[in-house]
């Protein structure tokens, strides 16, 4: 056993050159040219998730431009040997100074920064790299941004961020921004593949694409997973020890899970899912996984692909995309997206992924639910019918109810109409009825009349309405105030009450 203290990956493979940096490459080419052409500017903002690069883009950015061995192949290079470039690959260079804006967020650290940036360094530049620089507080930026605004010549800002949203528009402004991509699952995967073969690591060509897709694009969290696996398996990266390692699923078990579904089977569904539960898997995870695959196979099912995917799973996918249609797919994706917000809310995620998987199961139900059109208004038809053909509204009128949905004009008139329904089909009021109704909703308007309804007509239910309104009017009327007064001043009797229509 060596007695040198063991250095993660993910420190021992930080790129020490903008060659070494993977995914950035418009990036680095602007910076190259910013160095070799002199036009460097006095502040940069290095945007980007976790593990992209931020940090090594500006230490290495430092030392192209104070090491005085640097030179220009397709990018601009440091020697990465003279002591200058050791210091700051190693954080301890006076001339280039590191700060961490988490815990160095108030105006007390920008004033000493203030104070150092004043003096001149020994190597022509002073360069600060403020990570994290979200974190700093209202009043640190503020301090910032005098110096922003006019800094000495030979001051340099770096800030990096995973949430540039959150720095201040008067200091984005005082600065070039770059944003950093997330490093694609074929970068990491070529990049894992060059440092095993270095560590002299046996490992299956399986696990590439595996670990490239479970790190999300992020290369740092790509090399600590590795570093993860290699503790359990040492000598061989390997399907097993990748799985066991990290809670990586089992694709077969997803798979499965998904067919069930798709074979309108919840219940063979529900007990592979309790398998993996039981496992100790993190439902969150595993609902993330199944949205996964669903996505694979949406895209099968279009004759896309997924690239992360092996050979043999992206066979089961495009097999399992040919048992329902696109549209059902997409509502059991909407059905997964929906059920992760829920389990953030609540302590029982397990009901909840079941109840997703059930949901999932009968999503041609819910299509269907979901499909259906609400009803239209008819009273404006009636309306327009009662000025064109008052005689064949008088006979609409007659109906208990009138609904148009989907196209089908239904008029359900009272069973005790009998003579009606003669009456409708002697005068051949069917075709007459269709034309306005087609002439009304549009050419494709189906028309639907049955006699059952046990409701009464709309003209009876007008008229009592009205009789309701009558009373209730009159009744108001001979309770009024002053009529009461005036009944006890001069005595006699109320008379009749007439009602005079409105205009």
């Amino acid at each position: 056993m060596s007695d040198l203290p063991y250095i993660a990956l993910a420190r021992k493979w930080r790129p020490r050159q903008f060659s070494e940096v993977i995914g950035q490459n418009p990036v680095i080419l602007a910076l190259s040219h910013a160095i070799t052409r002199g036009r460097l500017h006095h502040a940069y903002v290095f945007s980007g998730s976790r593990g992209v690069g931020k940090t090594s883009l500006a230490r290495i950015f430092a030392k192209c431009i104070i090491c005085n061995n640097k030179g220009f192949e397709i990018y601009s290079t440091c020697c990465d040997i003279c002591s200058t470039c050791q210091d700051i690959a190693a954080s301890r260079a006076f001339d280039v100074m590191e700060i961490d804006g988490a815990s160095h967020n108030g105006v007390d650290a920008i004033r000493e920064l203030r104070d150092i940036a004043q003096y001149i360094p020994s190597s022509g530049k002073r360069i600060f790299i403020i990570d994290e620089a979200h974190m700093l507080s209202g009043a640190a930026f503020n301090a910032l941004l005098k110096i922003l605004e006019e800094p000495p010549p030979h001051v340099l800002f770096i800030f990096a961020t995973t949430e540039v949203h959150k720095l201040p528009a008067t200091v984005l402004s005082r600065c070039q921004h770059f944003a950093c991509r997330q490093v694609g699952e074929d970068a990491i995967g070529m990049r894992l593949e060059q440092i095993l073969k270095a560590e002299e690591v046996i490992y299956e060509q399986a696990t590439i694409p595996l670990l490239a897709r479970a790190a999300a694009g992020s290369m740092r969290d790509a090399l600590s997973l590795l570093d993860q696996v290699l503790a359990l398996s040492p000598d061989l990266v390997s399907i097993d020890a990748l799985r066991e390692s990290i809670g990586l699923l089992d694709s077969t078990m997803l798979l499965q899970i998904l067919e069930a579904i798709f074979d309108r089977k919840p219940r063979i569904a529900l007990d592979t899912a309790r398998t993996i539960i039981r496992s100790g898997v993190d439902i969150k995870l595993f609902t993330e996984s199944l949205m996964s695959f669903l996505h694979a196979i949406v895209l099968a099912k279009i004759g896309g692909t997924e690239r992360s995917l092996l050979e043999h799973e992206q066979k089961e996918c495009g097999r399992i995309a040919n048992k329902r249609p696109l549209e059902e797919m997409e509502l059991m994706f909407q059905v997964l997206a929906h059920g992760l917000t829920w389990m953030t809310r609540s302590a029982q995620q397990g009901i909840i992924l079941e109840m997703l998987l059930i949901k999932c199961a009968a999503a041609e139900s819910l299509l269907m639910v979901g499909n259906t059109p609400p009803p239209q208004d008819t009273e404006p038809f009636i309306q327009d019918l009662q000025s064109r053909d008052p005689h064949l509204a008088a006979v609409i009128n007659q109906a208990a109810r009138i609904e148009l949905q989907g196209g089908l004009l239904t008029m359900a008139f009272p069973s005790n109409t009998q003579s009606l329904k003669t009456h409708i089909e002697s005068r051949g009021m069917m075709k007459e009825l269709l034309l306005a109704a087609k002439t009304h909703f549009g050419p494709e308007t189906r028309l639907d009349i049955h006699f059952d309804a046990t409701d009464p007509s709309r003209a009876l239910k007008k008229h009592q309405h009205i009789q309701q309104k009558q009373a209730q009017m009159i009744d108001e009327a001979q309770k009024h105030p002053l009529l009461v007064e005036a009944l006890a001043l001069f005595g006699g009797q109320l008379g009749s009450i007439e009602l005079k229509p409105t205009s």
